[in-house]
């Protein structure tokens, strides 16, 4: 276990992408593209509201 700042560690880029998304780090985009290239991962959009809720 590693407690730490999210700016301090470097954590699997499909990680980076969800705390970037979720507005507590600002890992640089070019990070997170080359490690989900060198991973062979694709990540997509998924909404999670409701339609219903949507605009």
């Amino acid at each position: 276990m590693l407690q730490a700042s999210v700016d301090e560690v470097q954590p699997h880029p499909t990680v980076m992408q969800i705390l970037n998304d979720a507005g507590v780090a600002r890992y640089p985009a070019r990070d997170i593209e080359e490690g989900l290239r060198r991973n062979g991962i694709l990540m997509r959009d998924h909404l999670t509201a409701a339609p219903a809720a949507l605009p």
